[in-house]
C-alpha cells in the first residue's frame, strides 16, 4: 500500500472561490482547520457515523441527528453519558496523542484538537439532558 500522507490535496481556503485553489500537503489543510473555528465548525458538522453490524451496509449518520434520537428517546442515558464526557480525561488524551509513532507532530494536534472541540460541542447539545 502507498503511503499518501504527503500528497498535496486541493484545498479550498475558508473564504476562497471555485476560481481560487490551492495546493496544500494535509498537514497544511489540517492546520487551516485548527486556525479556523468555521473550518473546525464544519468538519464537526459534517462528520458521519456508522452504525450497524456490518459495516458494508449500515448507514452513515449526523452526529445530530443520534443525539436528538438519545436525547428524546433515553434522557437517563444521555444524562449519564455527558457526565463521562465532562469527566474525561484530556490530560491523558494529550499524552496519548503525543506519543502517537508514525504522525507528524501537526496530525497529533489535530487529533486533540478536534476531540476537544467535538468533546465541548457534545457537551453544549447534551446541556438540555444534563440539567432536568
Amino acid at each position: 500500500m502507498k503511503d499518501v500522507s504527503s500528497w498535496p490535496i486541493i484545498g479550498y481556503g475558508e473564504n476562497s472561490t471555485l476560481e481560487k485553489f490551492e495546493i496544500v500537503s494535509p498537514d497544511e489543510r489540517l492546520k487551516s482547520i485548527m486556525n479556523s473555528p468555521k473550518l473546525m465548525h464544519n468538519l464537526y458538522k459534517n462528520t458521519l457515523l456508522k452504525i450497524g453490524l456490518d459495516n458494508n451496509q449500515s448507514p452513515k449518520i449526523k452526529v445530530s441527528t443520534i443525539l436528538h434520537a438519545l436525547k428524546t428517546s433515553y434522557p437517563e442515558f444521555s444524562g449519564c453519558f455527558a457526565k463521562k464526557l465532562e469527566n474525561f480525561d484530556m490530560e491523558q488524551l494529550k499524552g496519548y496523542c503525543a506519543n502517537l509513532p508514525l504522525i507528524s507532530d501537526v496530525r497529533k494536534k489535530f487529533i486533540f484538537e478536534f476531540i476537544s472541540y467535538r468533546r465541548q460541542q457534545l457537551l453544549s447539545e447534551l446541556k438540555g439532558v444534563t440539567e432536568k
